[in-house]
């Protein structure tokens, strides 16, 4: 068995027996064109120095002192020296509550009188 001889195909392209493509071929893409980039304007000149150095205080200056904090100063002034604190001599209940176990027996330390 010997294959057949390979006949040569038409062109799909071309228009039967005309020989004349049925569509143009596609046309090469045009460049695109690009915008002019529009002129920087130009660098505005730097600002003049500011007018002479003043001093800025580095702090900013105190408040007075507020009406109430005043008076609470002279009250102070004025009071008698504090008192000694009134505890008594004898500090055998102080002792007495440290060595009782419970609470009845605190109880009793603290309302016995």
């Amino acid at each position: 068995m010997t294959p057949e001889p390979l006949r040569e195909e038409p062109k799909v392209d071309a228009a039967p027996g005309l020989g004349v493509p049925d569509f143009p071929p596609p046309a090469a893409p045009e460049p695109e064109l690009q915008p002019e980039p529009e002129p920087r304007p130009a660098t505005p000149p730097p600002l003049p120095p500011r007018p002479g150095p003043r001093p800025r205080p580095l702090t900013p200056p105190p408040l007075p002192p507020r009406p109430h904090a005043q008076a609470r100063v002279r009250a102070r002034e004025d009071s008698p020296p504090p008192r000694a604190l009134g505890l008594p001599q004898n500090m055998e209940w102080i002792h007495q509550f440290r060595r009782a176990r419970g609470d009845q027996q605190v109880r009793k330390i603290l309302f016995a009188n």
